[in-house]
């Protein structure tokens, strides 16, 4: 094995992997606080705890996918029911590296995503390949995929370094999902925003 500059890539590889799990525990802390504060303008956590999950290479050696999520429902002590509320860090997955010509195909990705509970987004429907496309979604124009024969599960995906503040948290993120969710369409929900990854319209 040599030595020099191969070793220094190597352990700057795993120094900047690393710092993006520290950095992807902040944004998932910084998520949390956001629906706390009302920032999801119309939607609350119904309840206290959310759930975590992670993909790990076959090793586990590193997670470079984690999702969160939590029940919500409208504000108001009788607000209706949402179902479950589901944040994703992608950073990397084999599928990224499957079909090509989408945007979003080949870089990190914060999906957000709302299901009915009993069908609610996990680690293996929550992702798409390098051409913006899964077994379980289909696009129906717009900013969103939806899932197959569950029409009230729907996700829309965001440039992950583009989330760099509470601003362009609450911007790209949590706006829109509040908009979303009160029924806005998607022209207006998403206004202003400028890190939105779009379907292909070949999807």
């Amino acid at each position: 094995m040599e030595d020099g500059p191969m070793t220094d890539t190597l352990w700057q590889s795993f120094a900047n992997a690393s710092a993006a799990v520290g950095e992807a525990e902040a944004l998932q802390s910084a998520i949390e606080q956001a629906l706390a504060d009302g920032a999801a303008v119309g939607l609350r956590a119904d309840e206290t705890d959310w759930t975590y999950e992670s993909w790990s290479d076959e090793e586990d050696w590193i997670a470079s996918y984690m999702i969160q999520s939590i029940k919500v429902r409208d504000v108001g002590v009788k607000g209706a029911a949402r179902g479950m509320l589901s944040f994703a860090l992608s950073f990397y997955r084999p599928e990224d590296r499957s079909g090509e010509g989408w945007p979003g195909g080949h870089r990190a990705k914060l999906y957000v995503g709302l299901a009915p509970s009993r069908t609610r987004w996990d680690e293996d429907t929550m992702v798409l390949d390098g051409s913006g496309a899964s077994a379980v979604t289909e696009v129906r124009g717009g900013c969103r995929w939806w899932r197959r024969n569950v029409p009230a599960a729907w996700f829309f995906c965001v440039a992950l370094d583009a989330i760099d503040s509470r601003e362009a948290l609450v911007r790209e993120v949590m706006r829109p999902l509040g908009a979303l969710v009160s029924g806005a369409e998607e022209a207006a929900a998403f206004d202003g925003c400028t890190a939105t990854l779009v379907p292909a319209s070949d999807v």
